[in-house]
């Protein structure tokens, strides 16, 4: 029996970060924030961030495309440049909530990409 898995693609990427479980402070993921280092200072508003928790670790080009397989995704939020508070982008911090964290295990890998 076969299974045909969607792929998600992310072309035109500018930039990009990768991020491990243990890089996150717990007292942040009660927050329901994300460290995002400076990536949020550089959305537009002709960008925007795709935060994903990936239950393994995918090649991803910083400057080029990405191909995800959906079953492999465990949560994603997305932001346009309206979404992000000055606040957020002094403290260089996305605000994904709670539920973002959710289902994450410790040897997930999540991404951030700029596109």
């Amino acid at each position: 029996m076969d299974f045909i898995t969607s792929k998600i693609i992310f072309d035109n990427i500018k930039n990009c970060i990768v991020l491990s479980p243990s890089d996150i402070a717990p007292s942040k993921i009660k927050e329901g924030r994300l460290p995002a280092g400076g990536i949020v200072n550089k959305i537009t508003p002709e960008t925007q961030i795709d935060a994903l928790i990936v239950k393994k670790q995918y090649p991803l080009i910083c400057d080029g495309t990405a191909e995800f397989e959906e079953s492999d995704i465990r949560s994603r939020k997305t932001f346009n440049y309206q979404d992000i508070s000055a606040s957020n982008k002094s403290e260089s911090r996305l605000a994904v909530n709670k539920r973002f964290f959710k289902e994450m295990e410790d040897t997930d890998t999540i991404y951030l990409i700029l596109h």
